[in-house]
């Protein structure tokens, strides 16, 4: 029911950050089919979406851009796919604003190269999904995460798995009481 109980603003406040912009939505998608429209899916509400990265810069070059997706991406089914290893780095823009963004491996690559290009000097850390007990099945979210694990790994980025927070099967509901998301004991 507050924002100083979220891991993201104790770890801000821990460190004598400032936020600068909170681009997070409830249900929203790395990734976009490229037809669906409603309020948490569409053009320019995926996390890879041009739209949201340019978001980011409400104050300027943000120091540290933390990114949390893949959980709905995984808990609505879409097609995992297979990371692209083409190098990016001759892109144009026109280029890079039509990479594809239906499958969750080509939206995540879509999703550093546009982050990487917008802010070179920002430092971004990537957060893997955590496991669920009514989401997903722990077998699926290993695999997005392996897409994750890659991507990053091939882009430089720092990532972070959240499935290795201490949450197990066996305290799950403590700390999910739905299933999926954190109560303030999951936060801490």
């Amino acid at each position: 029911t507050d924002v100083k109980q979220t891991f993201w603003m104790r770890l801000i406040e821990d460190f004598g950050m400032t936020l600068d912009e909170n681009e997070s939505w409830a249900g929203s998608r790395v990734s976009w089919d490229g037809t669906t429209e409603g309020a948490d899916v569409g053009a320019d509400k995926h996390i890879a979406s041009e739209t949201r990265i340019g978001h980011l810069n409400g104050n300027g070059t943000p120091d540290v851009i933390l990114i949390h997706g893949g959980t709905n991406d995984i808990g609505n089914n879409v097609t995992l796919g297979t990371f692209n290893t083409e190098d990016p780095s001759s892109y144009t823009t026109s280029q890079i604003a039509s990479l594809p963004v239906a499958t969750f491996a080509d939206a995540y690559r879509t999703l550093l190269i546009r982050l990487q290009k917008a802010y070179p000097t920002s430092e971004i850390i990537a957060l893997l999904p955590n496991y669920t007990n009514t989401y997903y099945t722990s077998e699926k979210a290993d695999k997005y995460c392996e897409i994750i694990k890659t991507a990053c790994d091939y882009f430089g980025v720092k990532w972070v798995d959240m499935r290795a927070s201490g949450v197990t099967v066996f305290n799950l509901n403590t700390y999910l009481p739905d299933g999926t998301h954190y109560n303030v004991d999951g936060m801490d």
